[in-house]
């Protein structure tokens, strides 16, 4: 059931329990949408949601965690690089994309309670730091760091 005056739509892991993600959209709001983003070892973890809507196109994501194994850190980074092939090609068409979300990283020490005891800890490694430096040169931006520049201030 979604909230009064809200329509939605979800996407769950083909794994029940495992992960997923949904997106509200406002019961007046003309969309389409799409569940992943066409690749199988990802979209069946359940992990996007693309909505197109006028004026841009969000993605609601939720990033894997890379804690688990070296295994699970490889497919995070494998993630990272073939979700951004994907908005790249996506921009082609609609320039203003907004993707939020879980990334599963801390881009900057201010981004953590404890940075330095975090350097060695899937999340903060300096690999996974470097796929959020290229999404950065890529021209996206962080926006709650944009305008917020307090430490101990998370979204």
């Amino acid at each position: 059931m979604f909230p009064v005056g809200y329509k939605g739509t979800y996407f769950s892991a083909v794994k029940l329990g495992y992960s997923g993600v949904a997106t509200f959209i406002k019961d007046d709001v003309k969309v389409t949408h799409q569940s992943g983003f066409g690749i199988e070892k990802f979209d069946n973890e359940g992990r996007v949601i693309v909505t197109h809507h006028k004026d841009f196109s969000l993605l609601n994501v939720y990033f894997p965690n890379g804690k688990m194994s070296e295994d699970r850190l490889d497919y995070k980074l494998d993630f990272y690089k073939q979700l951004f092939i994907f908005t790249e090609q996506l921009r082609k068409a609609q320039s203003n994309i907004i993707i939020c979300g879980d990334y599963n990283t801390a881009h900057h020490p201010i981004d953590l309670a404890n940075p330095k005891q975090n350097e060695k800890v899937s999340g903060f490694l300096p690999i996974e730091r470097e796929e959020l430096d290229t999404i950065v040169a890529r021209g996206y931006a962080d926006v709650f760091r944009e305008f917020n520049k307090e430490a101990a201030q998370y979204t």
